[in-house]
């Protein structure tokens, strides 16, 4: 009995819990939009954070905020494991505010977003050669990071996995001679 009201409790407060999410996703009010949209990023709700975000970053656009909730859409979309958009953000990232505070960290993450997206040397290597070009970037704007030595680590990753591409094409083209 005790559990049964226990489960109708849990129950109702998750759905009052996503009826209020929704009622805060149709709201005009683009304050409170954004400060949920920072707890939700503190707790790790990522997906909640990234709706609320693509609804106010246009308003705050060229404002000084604007740097610090473009960073946190572009970090939710990477605690998503979304790659292919968290690089495309971090990219924008480093154009809009090359910088800014976060400018050091955006350049290391965006051609760690190409390594991740990198594909088996089977197949094409247009991210992983991206990841190689960002990385050596990365090196050259900030030669005293302590980013430096895992980023030429992550290249010499990738640039075998470019060779194993090359010996496996000439493998191939060996054997059908």
């Amino acid at each position: 009995m005790r559990f049964r009201l226990y489960l109708v409790l849990i129950m109702l407060v998750l759905v009052s819990s996503c009826g209020e999410y929704q009622k805060l996703l149709k709201s005009t009010d683009n304050d409170l939009k954004k400060s949920k949209a920072k707890e939700y990023y503190d707790a790790g709700q990522y997906v909640r954070t990234t709706e609320l975000l693509t609804q106010i970053l246009p308003r705050y656009r060229a404002t000084e905020e604007a740097e610090d909730l473009n960073w946190m859409n572009a970090q939710s979309y990477f605690g998503m494991k979304d790659y292919v958009m968290a690089g495309s953000y971090f990219k924008s990232f480093i154009e809009q505010f090359p910088f800014g505070k976060h400018a050091e960290e955006a350049n290391y993450m965006a051609p760690l977003c190409d390594y991740y997206i990198s594909s088996r040397p089977e197949l094409d290597q247009e991210n992983t050669r991206n990841a190689i070009e960002g990385f050596k970037i990365f090196i050259n704007r900030y030669p005293n990071s302590t980013k430096v030595e895992e980023s030429k680590k992550l290249i010499n990753e990738l640039e075998d996995k470019l060779v194993e591409k090359s010996y496996m094409s000439a493998k191939l083209y060996y054997e059908m001679k």
